[in-house]
């Protein structure tokens, strides 16, 4: 359960890794073509990584909330699958003997 929250948690922080190096590439694009100066560009970047970072720590203490506020039960354990499987063949064996 764990592995799996984490893994969507870095990938979130993937997407803004790269989203950064977007924002980098269209300051500098900007910056050529003479539409904003660098200490404009300079400024603007900062705010874009404060503005992440304040939105990766919101992310973080979300997760932390509901794992804390849930807990394993976010997840099947290995026990309600095989009795959701074990459903399921009843099921599919009622609705076959009405078929035949």
């Amino acid at each position: 359960m764990f592995d799996l929250l984490e893994k969507s948690f870095l990938l979130g922080l993937g997407a803004l890794s790269i989203t950064k190096t977007n924002a980098e590439k269209f300051v500098d694009e900007a910056i050529k073509q003479c539409k904003i100066t660098p200490e404009e560009g300079t400024s603007f970047l900062k705010t874009f990584e404060e503005e992440g970072i304040k939105a990766r720590q919101s992310l973080e203490d979300k997760v932390i909330e509901i794992i804390k506020s849930h807990g394993e039960s976010l997840f099947p354990n290995k026990k309600t699958v095989e009795d959701l499987e074990k459903k399921v063949a009843e099921l599919e064996a009622k609705i076959n003997a009405k078929n035949n």
